[in-house]
């Protein structure tokens, strides 16, 4: 009988076990990366040729596209850059010759599809292409050389006067260089924030299974014990 028993609660504890894997399965699906250009930065000032970096690893990846336009667009016209079939995490998307381009304002469109082509955007807007503007070097006046004035001698007393010199200030002029802007790696908080919610749905969930076993497991020993008992009386009859 003993044995008996033992083997209920065992079935009990793995049919809990299976129950708690199943609705984390259910419950936290993996997270998915969503497109995203980290470099350039919106604002950018660019020159020559510039590695576009970014993401496009999205859940059932098929292709992606990346366009450039006017800024503003209000024809929504787009100029392709390239089309490419090989997923991308932070790395290189496209390296781009901003020389075959007038200087302007643009943006540009990063495109990625599903294999149900569906698509998802990300907009990098404001970026100035400056390869005719003329880059002005930094410049220094020349520092002032101190003069010595000899000293000059009283006939009427035994002193010297000795004029110090004088420096002349030293003017510094500076005038602004054109300075491309640094890569960067953007971060998105929206997958910490659905990790967050999936684990407080995750932890409610196992709470109400976990009570529920309880419960079960009270109602069904105390009526295993009660068999037991009776068994235990009716042999001793």
């Amino acid at each position: 009988m003993y044995r008996a028993l033992r083997g209920l609660f065992q079935r009990l504890r793995s049919a809990q076990y299976a129950l708690f894997l199943s609705l984390a399965l259910f419950i936290a699906p993996p997270l998915q990366s969503q497109p995203v250009v980290s470099s350039p930065l919106p604002g950018a000032q660019l020159r020559g040729v510039i590695p576009i970096i970014g993401t496009t690893d999205v859940a059932n990846f098929a292709r992606y596209e990346l366009s450039f336009g006017y800024d503003p667009n209000p024809t929504n016209t787009w100029f392709l850059l390239t089309d490419a079939a090989s997923a991308r995490v932070n790395s290189e998307l496209y390296l781009w010759d901003t020389t075959a381009i007038n200087d302007g304002t643009y943006m540009v469109r990063l495109r990625v599809y599903d294999a149900a082509n569906n698509a998802q955007d990300y907009l990098l807007t404001n970026i100035s292409v400056v390869n005719d503007a003329p880059v002005v070097p930094v410049t220094r006046a020349p520092a002032a050389t101190a003069t010595a004035v000899p000293p000059t001698v009283t006939p009427t007393a035994l002193a010297i006067a000795v004029a110090l010199p004088t420096a002349t200030p030293v003017q510094l002029a500076i005038d602004t260089v054109d300075v491309d802007q640094p890569s960067a790696i953007a971060i998105s908080l929206q997958p910490f924030t659905e990790a967050l919610l999936r684990g407080v749905l995750l932890t409610g969930s196992l709470a109400v299974v976990f009570g529920a076993y309880r419960n079960l497991r009270r109602r069904y020993r105390y009526k295993a014990l009660a068999w037991w008992r009776e068994l235990k009386a009716r042999s001793r009859r």
